[in-house]
């Protein structure tokens, strides 16, 4: 599912629009409930999914490129906080 953040991340460049998107399709979180723009930011600032926390035998759920340029949109935005 985290990939999926990404994609719609890059393609609404909206949190809340991804956010609408996941109560939609009823996606859930771990605990159940439909993530939230917060929770959504957190994921996808976290390195670890394009594999650059964590070196292994492992594929990385999304490319480093895709990573990045949600990074760059998310700064503009002033997402990134801390």
């Amino acid at each position: 599912m985290s990939g999926l953040f990404f994609e719609h991340y890059l393609i609404y460049k909206n949190l809340s629009q991804v956010s609408a998107i996941c109560r939609q399709r009823g996606y859930r979180e771990k605990r159940g409930k439909i993530p939230a723009p917060e929770s959504i930011r957190k994921i996808l600032t976290r390195p670890q999914y394009c594999g650059q926390i964590y070196k292994g035998n492992h594929k990385p759920i999304i490319d480093v490129d895709i990573f990045n340029k949600a990074q760059v949109l998310l700064k503009k935005q002033g997402k990134i906080t801390g």
